[in-house]
């Protein structure tokens, strides 16, 4: 089944990723072509696995470690940012480079 872009995207919701990780990949992994095709992602489909492969890594390992500062997130307060929250955790880690690139 297709989802529109908006469906996939929720793959990026932190309380998505908190709660439901599987879907979350299943949504980048239905995204990754859509940018490609658009020109926001280069190097075609060995470019999504390997943003893929970071994805399912930054779910696997920093969001349980951070569990709370994902499904707690709320984009109605104005004290928590989506930018600042992967910022925090993916922009400065060499193991997340071309997903980061994705979220940016």
């Amino acid at each position: 089944m297709k989802f529109p872009l908006t469906r996939l995207i929720t793959c990026l919701d932190p309380r998505e990723l908190g709660t439901s990780k599987r879907d979350s990949v299943h949504r980048m992994k239905n995204m990754l072509p859509i940018l490609v095709e658009a020109g926001r992602i280069q190097g075609g489909t060995a470019s999504c696995d390997e943003i893929l492969a970071q994805f399912k890594e930054f779910t696997d390992v920093v969001v349980p470690r951070n569990k709370q500062d994902f499904v707690s997130f709320s984009e109605h307060d104005a004290d928590q940012r989506i930018d600042e929250l992967y910022f925090k955790f993916m922009s400065r880690n060499s193991r997340f480079d071309k997903l980061w690139m994705v979220i940016k």
